[in-house]
């Protein structure tokens, strides 16, 4: 994952509506931090997190149950999401696993001090692989998924919260990604990157109550190849078995119905439907047993309802 812009350059502030940023256009900086392979990524694993990006929480105020079922202390956030609109491009206002793993990837350059980095950087970190290809068609999904979300507004009142975590404000509000577009002149050729400024507000809220995941970069490099689908597919996978990790006594089992849901494939009918299904089943299957070969999990079993497979369990 190499970032080749170094040393010091021409830089183009480019504007979230995508117009030059009159006076800082043509301004010299240095760039001298090199983008490298990460170790880890990291992730937040709170209940807002969560809902956030299963689609539960859209556009609006909700109060989020933030506590243990049965907890004595009922503890909750209050998230207020809001969406700007981009003039002549439609967004969906709700968010999925695919816009999960982007989110994870600029945290996991936020915290190794990486300011800069490509739609490139991005997929080979969702992939784990140092070597992989990304085709225009990825590309401009990762870039609609960065500029959806550096254009999603969070707010989340903790102030319910404070009985059970000491937090050092009350208020985390800021765009799920706070970073700007750059156009620079690199060796004759003009290239674009994304620039962080700021801490993603989510991760500062997750890590203000401890709530992160971190895992090693490899386990990301599945056998199966990465479309908008199986990234999807393996980030909701990730999510389920880290928070099964976590919480003991969680439930060890994943409905493929859920899991079909999420991948969105409930549009197919049909012969085709049973083609796609499988498909799926087939791939969650060469995932696990990768995550079994490095350790991640100890192992799963696939459950069926007649001739039919109706769930996973998952051995951590």
């Amino acid at each position: 994952m190499e970032n080749t812009l170094l040393d010091t350059e021409v830089i183009f502030i480019i504007g979230k509506d995508g117009s030059e940023d009159g006076p800082q256009a043509n301004v010299e900086a240095p760039m001298q931090r090199k983008t490298k392979l990460l170790q880890e990524y990291i992730m937040p694993k709170d209940k807002v997190s969560s809902k956030l990006f299963n689609g539960e929480i859209t556009e609006g105020e909700v109060e989020v149950i933030t506590g243990k079922a049965n907890s004595a202390k009922e503890l909750s956030a209050i998230v207020q999401v809001f969406f700007e609109d981009i003039a002549n491009i439609k967004l969906s206002k709700q968010l999925d696993y695919f816009d999960y793993a982007v989110f994870g990837t600029v945290v996991s350059l936020y915290q190794e001090g990486i300011e800069y980095f490509t739609p490139l950087t991005v997929y080979r970190i969702i992939t784990g692989n140092k070597k992989a290809k990304l085709t225009e068609k990825m590309k401009k999904e990762i870039e609609t998924r960065i500029d959806k979300m550096r254009r999603t507004f969070v707010k989340i009142d903790v102030t319910k919260e404070q009985q059970g975590y000491k937090f050092e404000k009350v208020i985390f509000e800021g765009y799920l990604i706070n970073a700007q577009k750059i156009k620079a002149i690199h060796k004759g050729k003009t290239g674009e990157w994304y620039q962080i400024l700021q801490k993603p507000v989510l991760y500062e809220y997750a890590e203000a109550k401890k709530q992160i995941a971190r895992l090693d970069l490899k386990l990301l490099n599945t056998p199966v190849s990465k479309t908008k689908e199986t990234i999807k597919l393996q980030m909701y996978l990730q999510r389920r078995i880290l928070d099964m990790k976590s919480q003991p006594f969680l439930n060890r089992d994943i409905l493929l119905d859920k899991v079909y849901e999420e991948c969105g494939i409930s549009v197919y009918s049909g012969g085709f439907l049973r083609k796609k299904r499988k498909e799926i089943r087939d791939i969650i299957y060469k995932i696990l047993t990768y995550w079994q070969q490095e350790g991640f999990i100890k192992g799963f079993k696939v459950n069926n309802k007649g001739k039919k497979a109706y769930s996973i369990t998952i051995m951590t």
